[in-house]
């Protein structure tokens, strides 16, 4: 075995093989049987010197160490495993791939031939740690013009934070809290800042930006201040606008006396004492404070007014105006008169009643006065209510109600306006016979006299002025007498239709007027009677007879429907007409115990039933109607009211 710990400090020891020795120098040589020829192998060189690192980073550095004389190349050991895949031929080395802030032992060995030295000394190398998050949550607050102070949340393990305004970074050391006093800014302006946390591994990025306008300079103090509408315990104040104020303060004898911003360029000052002389200044504001103060206005208050006159009064209304009084106030020098609020006189009344002038009829006034002296006018005086006359006319209170023919009749006429007693004539036009005009305004009477009468009323009141209206009355026509002369039923109609029921001996009756039938009202009634004077034809009698009756000149425009009932009626029975004292046969509708007929004028109906006998050759008994003929009025007519009804048997002929 062959050791030499100097040489080789690596190997424990080593034996030689066959035809392998040592000379005294310590090479070793060994016999290559494959070609008899010698091969050198030179002991290892020295081990490498301390190594150092540099441009350390998250995922690796430089590795760097001093040459070894005779070395070929090097090899690097991060943690006991080799980093290079082949020699390193330079004494430094860039190591990658690693992980952040982490710590790593470095050793170098020299190669020499197929040897390595002994290790180097480590050299302990911890990596960078990745850069922070950025930080969050950026607000501002304490802004004034020319800076503010920035905040935000801290972002855990950094050392400091950089700030950075419209992107330049303003502090010129780390910024150790979570806030910085930004200043050196311009007034008025917007300023995007944005945080980035700082550690051993670098800045993070940066954070969302926080936007922060500076407040503007302070405006310059308002000027053209001046004074109006002095009373004894205030005025209004008023000021030029100035450029960039958001609103105002006012000062009286040093004293704010607004209670929230004025947005104008007056103010009403208020609750100050009479014949008093005060200072008034005003100072703009915005948002980056007050002004200073303008030069003061002197303001002297008036001295308390007279007290308010009392008694007031009004006389000679008319329509367009009346005369107001009032008792005299000591010390007054004049009045104003104001009329809802508004003052009437152009100049001082100087005695103690006025005449108004100009107002509406029919119109309801407040009137109030005020005294006047050198302090000027008084508080209002207690309002006086006057209303003027109205204009004089004459109506009914609504439409002329319509009157029934030959029944009585009272209608009241009213005057409005002007003052009474008034007095009614007609100045145009006429009455129906029967009706007259009283002079209080009443139309009175019984009318004998059907349609539309046109009259001009005349009223006059106690002044002797005269008004007058057109008006119109409407007589309802009766209903005239038709053959039969119990009325069952009457009513006046219109054009609005309408339904009249009569029962009367086993029958009932209606009629129906349809809704547009008359253009006027009119009396409409329904009669009954017997045929004393019109012939029947044999075997048939009478069911119903019934007559309708309304005023020739009104005839429908529309069918009326009268309907009868009765149960005697049967599909067999005719309808008839009186004319000329002759039945006429009319078309109707006609089933059991229902006669319906349409009609436009007013005639008088005869419902007829024939009379049953027995059907000769019947094979059972049954009853029949006999056909025959009549003449009625000069004309033929046939009565088919009912079919000859037998049974006949019939015999079968088989031949």
């Amino acid at each position: 075995m062959w050791h030499d710990a100097a040489m080789c400090p690596w190997f424990d020891a080593y034996d030689l093989p066959v035809d392998l020795a040592a000379d005294r120098t310590n090479d070793v040589y060994v016999v290559n049987y494959n070609n008899n020829t010698l091969e050198e192998y030179v002991a290892a060189p020295l081990a490498a010197s301390q190594p150092t690192h540099s441009n350390v980073k998250q995922t690796g550095w430089t590795e760097s160490w001093s040459a070894v004389s005779g070395a070929a190349g090097y090899n690097v050991y991060i943690n006991g495993t080799k980093v290079n895949s082949s020699p390193v031929n330079g004494t430094n080395y860039n190591v990658i791939g690693e992980k952040a802030d982490t710590s790593y032992s470095v050793i170098v060995t020299a190669i020499i031939g197929s040897g390595q030295s002994a290790q180097s000394p480590p050299d302990s190398v911890t990596t960078l740690p990745n850069a922070p998050g950025a930080p969050t949550g950026l607000t501002h607050s304490s802004v004034m013009q020319t800076g503010w102070t920035e905040s935000w949340n801290a972002v855990s393990g950094v050392a400091s934070y950089n700030v950075y305004v419209n992107g330049t970074k303003v502090n010129s050391s780390p910024v150790k809290k979570t806030n910085y006093s930004v200043s050196g800014e311009s007034a008025n302006t917007t300023y995007h800042v944005t945080v980035r946390a700082v550690n051993a591994g670098g800045e993070s990025v940066a954070s969302s930006a926080d936007k922060v306008t500076t407040l503007p300079n302070a405006p310059g103090a308002p000027t053209g201040l001046s004074h109006s509408n002095v009373t004894q315990t205030g005025w209004t104040e008023s000021w030029n606008a100035v450029n960039g104020a958001a609103s105002y303060n006012v000062y009286v004898n040093g004293t704010k006396v607004n209670s929230s911003p004025v947005k104008k360029t007056n103010y009403s000052v208020s609750g100050e004492s009479a014949n008093t002389t005060y200072h008034v200044t005003v100072r703009a504001v915005n948002a980056g404070g007050e002004s200073v103060a303008s030069s003061a206005d002197k303001v002297t208050t008036l001295p308390n007014a007279l007290g308010a006159p009392t008694g007031l009064s009004h006389s000679s209304v008319m329509q367009t105006g009346w005369t107001e009084s009032w008792n005299a106030v000591s010390g007054a020098t004049s009045y104003n008169v104001y009329v809802n609020g508004t003052k009437m006189n152009s100049s001082p009344v100087s005695g103690t009643n006025y005449a108004v002038k100009g107002a509406t009829a029919n119109t309801t006034y407040h009137v109030t006065v005020k005294a006047i002296n050198t302090g000027g006018e008084s508080a209002w005086s207690t309002s006086d209510t006057v209303r003027t006359l109205a204009v004089l006319s004459v109506s009914t209170n609504g439409a002329l109600t319509n009157v029934l023919e030959g029944t009585n009749y009272q209608q009241p006429l009213q005057a409005t306006g002007g003052l009474s007693p008034y007095t009614f004539t007609i100045a145009t036009g006429s009455l129906p016979r029967g009706l007259r005009l009283e002079p209080d305004g009443t139309l009175v009477g019984t009318p004998q006299e059907s349609g539309t009468y046109a009259f001009t009323v005349q009223v006059k009141d106690g002044t002797g002025a005269t008004a007058t209206g057109n008006m119109s009355l409407y007589v309802v026509p009766r209903a005239p007498s038709g053959y039969f002369k119990t009325v069952t039923t009457a009513q006046v109609v219109g054009d609005r239709g309408g339904t009249l029921k009569s029962n009367r001996r086993g029958t009932q009756a209606m009629l129906v007027i349809a809704f547009g039938t008359f253009a006027k009202p009119l009396q409409t009634d329904i009669t009954t009677g017997s045929l004393s004077q019109i012939p029947v034809p044999s075997r048939w009698h009478v069911v119903a007879a019934y007559g309708v009756n309304f005023n020739a000149s009104g005839n429908p425009h529309y069918p009326l429907s009268l309907t009868l009932l009765n149960a005697g009626i049967t599909p067999q029975s005719k309808v008839y007409k009186i004319l000329n004292g002759k039945l006429i046969p009319i078309t109707a509708t006609v089933t059991q115990g229902k006669a319906i007929i349409a009609f436009t004028t007013d005639p008088d109906f005869v419902v007829l039933q024939p009379q049953t006998q027995p059907v000769p050759q019947a094979t059972k008994p049954m009853t029949g109607f006999t056909i025959y003929p009549w003449t009625a009025g000069g004309l033929l007519s046939i009565l088919t009211g009912g079919l000859a009804l037998w049974w006949q048997r019939r015999k079968k002929m088989i031949e």
